[in-house]
This record gives C-alpha cells, structure tokens and sequence, in this order.
C-alpha cells in the first residue's frame, strides 16, 4: 500500500460488517487482501473509496472510475471454507446480491456472465473476486465491486457503459449510497451464499444475460451464431451453436458482437 492507502478518513460498525472508508486507494481489493495478510482485518469488512485510481477487473482489465462519482469497494472475507470445485458459488451469490441491491433503483437489470451487471445492453457494474486457497479449500476472498452511479465521462476504449445518472437523468448521494450499499449487499450476499446451489443457480440462470436468445458471438477460432443455455459446474459458460453442439467456455475464451 502506498502512504496514501495507509488510513480511513471513517469507520463504521453495522450488523457485523466493519466499514473502512479512505479518501483514496490504488485498488480496493489490494488495500482488503494486505489488511488481511497482515492481520489487521479479523473479520467481514468492507473497503470503501471515494477515490480508485488503479482499479482493476478481470484478467488485469482496468476499472474506469471518476473521483467521488461512483461506488468503489471491497467485502472481505477472512474466514471462509469452501471447496474449491464450488468457487463459482461465490460468483453466483454476489452476481444475485448486487442484482437485487439495485432493483429499486432501475429495471431490466441482467447478469452478463460471469460477473458483470447490465442494465438492457450496457455495462453498469463489474466484480471482480479473489480467493485465498489452501489445500482444496478456498479459505478467504476478497470481492471488489464498480458501480456506475453519477459518471458522466467515458473513455473511448469503453465499449457500452452506463451509469444510475444516465438511466434515471438525476444525480445520487454518493455518501449516501456509501453508507447502504455495501451493508445490504453483504447481508444479501450472505442470504442467497446459505441457499442450496441448485436455487442458486436456478436464479442466476434466470437472470443470465443473453440466455436462450440467439446471438452472435466470437470466440477463438471464429464469429458464429449460437445461444447460451446455463453455465457448467465450474462457472464455464454453456453456448449451443446452429449445429446443436454445446461448448463449454472459460473465462475470455469467448465474447457477444454488440
């Protein structure tokens, strides 16, 4: 952590969730995990930033995020024991969990797999998880999460973003948010982790983005028209093409054409 990631400016205690508010961090998920290497988190915390300058997403992808304008931040979760052939459960869980967090703020919220949340065609948030494993056990992780909430500057890489600003054509308190998000999504998080993987997954498919449309997609050999029908054991996503072949794709081996 560099001197800046050193101190929260505020802290919190709500329901068993320890909150831990800075005004600037690299990354939230890195601050989480050396607090928990270190011993300085002993249980479920939340690292919140009103500032993420180097926040990251799946395979080192960079997470763009205005200063004080959106909602940056990390649970912990220092003492977990799940096998490692069920980490997709955790995907799942938090997917569900942020999905339903922001029901009341707008509709025609979907799930793009693994773990992006879309508002019709465009990408409102990302999540990006990361486990500590021993043996064949997952013992903790760390799940950060990006929300779009009053962005209104996009760099021209971003393919489809959007923002609770743009859908609703108001602003948000960001403190606000601050403080209620990360307890609800915790608590939610927590709700759907304890159901039964064949509910989990029940829901999560039903909210799968894309899921029995027909659509075209690229993966590494060539562009093709195909349709997911669910996702496998270990989260790969299950595309049926034209022929009726079903393929099972890890994570980045294949992506929709907008």
């Amino acid at each position: 952590m560099n001197k800046k990631d050193n101190e929260p400016y505020k802290s919190w205690l709500i329901n068993g969730l320890y909150c831990l508010l800075y005004k600037e961090l690299s990354s939230t998920n890195l601050t989480g995990i050396a607090l928990m290497n270190t011993g300085k988190i002993a249980g479920s915390s939340a690292i919140i930033s009103d500032s993420q300058i180097n926040g990251r997403g799946q395979l080192r992808t960079k997470w763009h995020a205005s200063p004080e304008k959106n909602l940056t931040f990390s649970i912990v979760i220092p003492k977990l024991k799940l096998n490692v052939l069920n980490q997709f459960k955790l995907n799942k869980a938090f997917c569900l969990a942020v999905h339903y967090t922001l029901l009341p703020y707008c509709n025609d919220l979907k799930i793009k797999w693994p773990n992006d949340i879309y508002y019709k065609d465009q990408k409102l948030g990302g999540i990006l998880i990361e486990n500590q494993i021993q043996g064949n056990s997952i013992k903790s992780c760390v799940i950060g999460l990006g929300l779009n909430i009053n962005e209104d500057y996009w760099p021209d890489d971003l393919l489809n973003p959007v923002s609770l600003k743009e859908i609703s054509k108001s602003n948000f308190d960001i403190e606000k948010l601050q403080n209620e998000f990360p307890i609800k999504i915790f608590n939610s998080f927590t709700e759907f982790f304890n159901k039964s993987a064949g509910s989990i997954d029940k829901l999560y498919h039903e909210l799968l983005y894309g899921i029995n449309e027909w659509r075209r997609f690229q993966d590494e050999d060539n562009e093709f028209e195909g349709r997911i029908i669910g996702t496998n054991g270990l989260g790969n996503l299950s595309v049926e093409n034209k022929k009726g072949t079903v393929k099972h794709y890890p994570l980045k081996s294949i992506r929709f054409i907008f």
